[in-house]
């Protein structure tokens, strides 16, 4: 179970959750997989109380796919993920956007039963970020694609989400 502080990204008014939910598909070396991705929501704040339920919408993102084999290294799971650029759905993420392309999410059941089980909270941080930042040779990229690979250099031995605009 991860804890998230909501409380920065509110404003006054109306709000909408959006959460990016990754599945990697495959076991790793620390990692034994479900076979499925699942996500349980639960927030308290005064006198609101949100749960995820059958009412939330759910959808595969397009341009997130899960890689075969041969995989690049057993030991980690996340080798699995492939993301292709050219199916991505522009402005989904953005409030006010149409969301009628999205089906209703399947309710598997409440906190503490199966397929959840007990939840414990995580003992390490989910993770950090260190903002944005610009890769090594990032003067040298292209800036309209040709289609051709982009080979970017990362400015520290690090795991990263890759942004190109």
């Amino acid at each position: 179970m991860d804890e998230v502080d909501l409380a920065p990204f509110l404003k006054k008014g109306d709000n909408t959750i959006a959460v990016l939910l990754c599945y990697f598909g495959k076991d790793g070396f620390s990692h034994r997989s479900s076979g499925r991705a699942g996500l349980y929501f639960s927030c308290d704040a005064g006198n609101t109380h949100i749960r995820s339920n059958r009412s939330w919408k759910a959808a595969m993102m397009p341009a997130y796919k899960i890689a075969g084999a041969p995989y690049p290294n057993w030991r980690l799971s996340e080798s699995n993920v492939l993301f292709d650029a050219r199916l991505e759905r522009s402005g989904w993420e953005q409030p006010g956007t149409d969301d009628k392309w999205m089906g209703a999410a399947a309710e598997l059941g409440p906190a503490g039963s199966y397929p959840w089980n007990q939840l414990v909270k995580r003992p390490i941080p989910q993770w950090k970020d260190y903002g944005l930042k610009e890769y090594r040779n990032a003067p040298a990229l292209p800036s309209v694609s040709t289609g051709d690979t982009i080979v970017c250099e990362l400015p520290y031995n690090a795991q990263v989400t890759p942004i190109l605009k």
